[in-house]
């Protein structure tokens, strides 16, 4: 298939559970993006409608492709209708990551999982697409999610790295995925058993080649650490950040300086507003105003609100505008380990417990990582192992 990339465009994002991430893992390139475009077409009439259209040059145009080869549009649309999303809906979407299939299901888990098309249909040149009623209501309001940026995906040539891309991005807060079981880390990015069995042709067809894509032409820095068992490569952590750019160099679009004021007049600096512009992009942060904007209550600091807003990616459903009051509340979000240490030690075991729960449900690969190092939240070793420390940087206790 000849393919021309198009003329850049200003960037478009769409809102993508990381439950549906985890289950694209083994679709093609170009049926990830597709995906990714269908959804952004009918992200406005999600809920109010099932039946969405959009006409093959729209798409096109979406994917910054040129191309005659419709046979393989079609064949990676009907792809989708075999894609699995899976999610628990018993503690509130927690997306699970299958390591071992004998421990998917127990007594109290409340797991659901649909196809991510119903029904899609093709006529002419326009294409009729389905949601089911409950990956509807899923994909509108997710509670966690990535913001996939459809100019960035467009530059990507391999379906490793958009994989590898994409997942880090869900892993962005909190800068890392921890360690990962080789196992789970071929499941996410669709590796199949019987491919790259050894490390070093995994490394050097898969790994290395995705890092260096991602790190080329998207807005994120992956680096990776990897962790042997009797001298066997057993487990994979990876380190994402968000891409260090140079302020003064950038060019922006001649209709932010609206957007600047309004982030200068709210307390940002100008470096600081620029920053966030070219680091998440217009739309992104107009978002995080419009949180200020629609609050039912006053906000007292509203810098300190912006910055945890962006940096944490609150959506409408999870603002506590109370806890930015006033400066002193917000800096006394970021403890020091011995704080952490003290803290935590006067809570019960249920308050604990409890804590855990709410962790693993907004890092999933929490409970992967302690089972690894053989640790639990009652244990006394608990407060002294680098667990620890992620589980307050989940938390938000700790400045990451």
């Amino acid at each position: 298939m000849h393919v021309v990339t198009i003329q850049e465009r200003q960037d478009k994002y769409v809102k993508k559970h990381n439950a549906a991430i985890r289950s694209y893992s083994e679709m093609s390139l170009l049926g990830r993006k597709i995906a990714n475009v269908l959804l952004y077409n009918a992200y406005p009439n999600l809920t109010a409608q099932s039946i969405h259209t959009i006409s093959i040059s729209q798409l096109l145009n979406l994917l910054s492709l040129k191309t005659h080869d419709y046979q393989k549009l079609k064949h990676s649309i009907k792809q989708l209708m075999s894609t699995i999303i899976e999610w628990d809906v018993g503690k509130k979407e927690k997306i699970t990551i299958n390591i071992e299939d004998d421990k998917l299901f127990n007594s109290k888990e409340n797991w659901k999982a649909c196809t991510l098309l119903s029904s899609v249909q093709i006529n002419g040149t326009i294409i009729k697409y389905e949601y089911s009623e409950v990956l509807r209501e899923l994909f509108y309001q997710p509670s966690f999610y990535s913001k996939i940026s459809l100019c960035i995906q467009s530059k990507f040539r391999s379906a490793y790295a958009i994989s590898l891309y994409e997942n880090c991005l869900s892993y962005l807060n909190c800068g890392t995925t921890g360690w990962l079981d080789i196992v789970a880390f071929r499941k996410i990015m669709g590796v199949h058993s019987s491919q790259y069995q050894i490390f070093r042709d995994l490394n050097r067809r898969v790994l290395q080649p995705a890092i260096k894509e991602v790190n080329k032409v998207s807005n994120i820095e992956v680096t990776c650490e990897t962790k042997k068992i009797a001298r066997v490569v057993s487990y994979i952590k990876l380190c994402i950040s968000h891409k260090k750019v140079d302020v003064e160099k950038e060019i922006y679009h001649q209709n932010s300086s609206d957007l600047f004021e309004k982030l200068i007049n709210y307390g940002a600096s100008k470096n600081q507003a620029k920053s966030w512009v070219i680091t998440y992009g217009e739309i992104y942060i107009k978002e995080k105003l419009d949180l200020i904007k629609n609050s039912t209550i006053t906000i007292k600091n509203p810098i300190a609100f912006l910055n945890k807003a962006i940096k944490e990616n609150w959506s409408g459903l999870k603002i506590k505008p109370q806890v930015y009051e006033n400066k002193q509340v917000y800096e006394k979000q970021y403890l020091s380990q011995e704080e952490n240490i003290t803290w935590f030690k006067s809570l019960t075991d249920n308050e604990k417990i409890k804590l855990l729960d709410r962790a693993t449900f907004i890092f999933p690969m929490l409970t992967v990582h302690m089972e690894y190092q053989k640790i639990k939240i009652l244990d006394e070793k608990f407060i002294n192992s680098n667990i620890f420390t992620m589980f307050m940087q989940i938390l938000n206790r700790n400045n990451i």
